[in-house]
């Protein structure tokens, strides 16, 4: 009789065991922003294996990881097809304790070298300021700061006068022409969609 409730408790471990490694599966692990010439996912998952998928349009294509601070590459996979729609990739790495040392790529050429650090800070200067202008025109309050995001992005990368339009909300200061002022541009149909 003992030995069953003894046996009881271990059973029960074990069971919540199995569905941790069950949940452990199906969880695709840490998002990663994935540049390159094709629009694609990207996640490092819990085995420091660096996922990609991407629609069939990227066929022949590759994908890539490098480490952020040296452009050093990791490694690099071929696109095959998956069971469902779309390609897939796995590309094995080092053990990386901080997944945002990571920079992922997918490109048609594997030996196109890896893009400029100034290209990422350009790219994140723009999409700072695309979101500050549709917030802008969405009257969210939150502009303001999306705005001091975009000029700091720019005060990075050494660009005074896209800095000092961004810390203008977009505002161009041309008083001497009638072209040069801006009409009140209500939000656009995309800016509802999101």
């Amino acid at each position: 009789m003992s030995a069953a409730k003894a046996a009881a408790p271990m059973e029960a471990d074990f069971a919540a065991m199995e569905a941790a490694v069950d949940d452990a599966r199906e969880a695709p692990g840490t998002p990663l922003p994935v540049d390159g010439d094709h629009r694609s996912w990207a996640w490092l998952d819990r085995g420091s294996n660096v996922q990609f998928q991407t629609s069939r349009s990227a066929a022949g294509s590759w994908a890539r990881v490098h480490r952020a601070a040296d452009r050093l590459l990791l490694g690099l996979a071929p696109l095959r097809p998956a069971d469902v729609d779309g390609l897939r990739a796995l590309v094995v790495i080092p053990p990386m304790p901080d997944p945002t040392q990571l920079v992922v790529d997918v490109v048609d050429d594997p030996t196109a070298p890896r893009r400029a650090p100034a290209h990422e800070l350009t790219r994140s200067a723009v999409l700072a300021g695309r979101r500050a202008a549709r917030l802008a025109r969405l009257g969210d309050p939150s502009a303001d700061a999306a705005w001091q995001e975009c000029a700091h992005h720019w005060r990075v990368l050494g660009d005074a006068q896209r800095a000092n339009l961004a810390l203008r909300h977009g505002q161009r200061d041309d008083r001497g022409s009638p072209r040069g002022r801006a009409a009140s541009v209500g939000s656009l149909l995309a800016d509802e969609l999101g």
